[in-house]
């Protein structure tokens, strides 16, 4: 059936569009006269679409398994509708996150309620806005964290997971653009994605606003002329993307005790001022050692291209420890850094019943120590690891 829009009225509901691709669920309604203002329609919600140009303008034609309809469009028409289109999309986006052609919300809200459920709701702009672009994708794993510092203590901080092969090529570089990835980074990640069994997405909150993209390789890849490593990191500022870095994280590696600890006190350095930050950290990991066997404890480590930052990461989900576990040796932490004991109860308060995820650490770019943790929530599915590093 074909019609011209001055005879037709077309009611578009729950528009989903994103880069080349459309579905839209279209009200296709009986002809319309101009005395009365009354009408019946049947429902086509479209799962495929295309288009056919011609000098008289545009044919679209809309398709729901065996039932189809198009519509005949002149070029300035199929000009203003495509506008409005888009004008309709981002008031959508806006609210709703963006909607990714290649997944439905329902698979997304299996991975991962959490998201659906708004727990990124945040008064930062930055992290609000990568919150809402990667909501709707069928994510694998969620964690969130907070690092402690000297008289600071990060809370707004998040990590995702999804697997490479669930999402579109043409949609990562959607999402690379709508971050704000420097174009250099985006050139590298079309070459690695290949490569890749995970894409991880992460904002962190800091003296600046970071945003994190990790590509993640199969373990055990390792060829000792060119050894590939675990993770590649691309991190830069939300707001100047000129500042950058690449971090690359080690295959993982199971060790002694002895050995872990020996690591772990090598990536704090032989500062005196770091020195009660590694106690810490060490005496977190040893505690975890009493929980499961040292081979559980992956050891990681982490080199930052062009900067002196040297840290860990040890994943501790199989101590089935969680958060107010480590509070006695965390509060010791805070008596450290300066961090005031009414904002870490707040923190252990929303957190203390997460499992503790992971256990990060070392020296960053100026050489002051820090120490992160990692968790996540518990849910009646499970729990969800984002394989955050």
């Amino acid at each position: 059936m074909q019609a011209t829009l001055t005879r037709q009225i077309l009611a578009f509901r729950e528009i989903y569009f994103r880069s080349r691709k459309v579905t839209i669920s279209l009200w296709k309604l009986n002809e319309i006269h101009p005395d009365k203002h009354d009408f019946f329609g049947a429902l086509l919600k479209a799962d495929r679409w295309g288009n056919q140009w011609s000098k008289s303008g545009v044919l679209l034609r809309f398709g729901a398994g065996s039932i189809g309809t198009a519509i005949s469009l002149d070029p300035v028409t199929a000009k203003h509708l495509s506008v409005d289109l888009m004008n309709t999309v981002h008031q959508h986006e806006t609210s709703f996150g963006v909607s990714w052609s290649e997944h439905d919300a329902q698979r997304s809200a299996i991975a991962d309620v959490r998201l659906q459920c708004g727990d990124l709701n945040t008064s930062n702009a930055f992290a609000h806005a990568l919150y809402l672009l990667i909501k709707n994708l069928p994510l694998n794993g969620y964690e969130r964290s907070f690092k402690m510092a000297e008289d600071t203590l990060w809370s707004e901080r998040f990590l995702v997971g999804i697997s490479a092969h669930a999402i579109a090529v043409e949609d990562v570089d959607f999402l690379m653009m709508k971050m704000g990835m420097p174009d250099i980074y985006q050139t590298q990640v079309r070459m690695q994605l290949p490569n890749a069994s995970f894409i991880h997405i992460g904002f962190e909150q800091g003296n600046i606003n970071t945003y994190k993209f990790y590509l993640e390789f199969p373990s055990g890849n390792i060829d000792a002329d060119a050894p590939r490593p675990l993770y590649l990191g691309y991190k830069w500022n939300a707001e100047n993307a000129a500042q950058r870095a690449i971090s690359s994280y080690t295959q993982p590696r199971t060790l002694s005790l002895p050995q872990l600890l020996k690591k772990v006190t090598a990536m704090y350095g032989s500062e005196p001022k770091n020195a009660a930050v590694c106690n810490i950290a060490k005496a977190i990991i040893a505690h975890a050692a009493g929980k499961v066997s040292t081979t559980e404890l992956l050891f990681v480590e982490v080199r930052e291209e062009n900067t002196s930052r040297l840290s860990f990461d040890i994943n501790l989900y199989e101590t089935g420890m969680t958060v107010s576990d480590l509070q006695p040796l965390l509060l010791q932490l805070c008596e450290h850094f300066a961090i005031g004991k009414k904002e870490f109860d707040a923190l252990l308060k929303r957190t203390g019943n997460d499992l503790a995820g992971h256990l990060s650490g070392g020296t960053d770019r100026n050489g002051n120590a820090f120490l992160t943790t990692y968790h996540a929530r518990v849910t009646t599915g499970g729990t969800i690891d984002a394989k955050s590093v």
